[in-house]
């Protein structure tokens, strides 16, 4: 039954999807994969467990190798026939997008599904937080994703096929007092996603937003 609602959700999403020829020649002999930032811990790792299941490739991106090299260890303990690629990348850097594709095309993998995890907090009151703190938010939870999205959607919309998921925060509802440019970059990752989802419906490409409430994560010691 579940195979049945897949092969006609593919179909519905796939409605108006026109592939272009040159586009689904250039991924042939490459291994499509799932890229997810802050893929080392927390929901990331999660969700490579989960995504670990059904895809032939990997990749987790986050700063820390040590991390890197813990989670697809525990990855490909779990699931030994996937392939668990890692990129030690600080994805709030401009120059991201060109390492991140000049990588993939060595590895001989496209980006068939984008996971925008990553993301940093900051609690306290904004007139006292830090600037460069502030910077590194913004960088990190608002022009990383969008720049990262902006690189691997044409690319899928040509195709007709891809996905792009996410994490925002119940925090996108509502404004945060002692956490305000946190709530409102999560109230952007909101916003794009469902903007960029409207635009691209029909096109073959899958694109949601997620809201999680509090998880029990490092991601709130680390913020304090």
């Amino acid at each position: 039954m579940m195979e049945g609602l897949e092969s006609l959700a593919t179909r519905w999403i796939s409605r108006w999807a026109e592939p272009r020829a040159e586009a689904v020649e250039a991924t042939r002999g490459l291994t499509p994969a799932v890229v997810i930032t802050g893929g080392s811990s927390g929901i990331g790792l999660a969700l490579a467990h989960e995504f670990a299941r059904h895809s032939q490739a990997v990749v987790l991106i986050a700063r820390t190798p040590s991390r890197l090299e813990t989670a697809a260890i525990e990855i490909l303990q779990r699931q030994p026939n996937v392939r668990v690629e890692q990129l030690s990348l600080d994805i709030s850097r401009p120059e991201a997008i060109e390492v991140l594709s000049s990588w993939l095309a060595e590895k001989r993998l496209y980006c068939d599904v984008l996971v925008n995890n990553a993301a940093i907090g900051h609690s306290g009151p904004f007139s006292a937080a830090p600037t460069t703190r502030i910077e590194t938010l913004i960088a990190t939870n608002v022009a990383a994703v969008a720049r990262l999205t902006r690189a691997v959607l044409p690319d899928m919309i040509a195709r007709g096929r891809g996905g792009i998921l996410t994490i925002s925060s119940l925090g996108a509802l509502i404004p945060g007092p002692h956490q305000a440019a946190y709530y409102a970059s999560k109230a952007f990752a909101l916003s794009l996603t469902e903007a960029i989802a409207s635009e691209a419906a029909g096109r073959g490409v899958r694109i949601a937003v997620v809201l999680p409430g509090p998880v029990e994560t490092r991601f709130h010691a680390r913020m304090d």
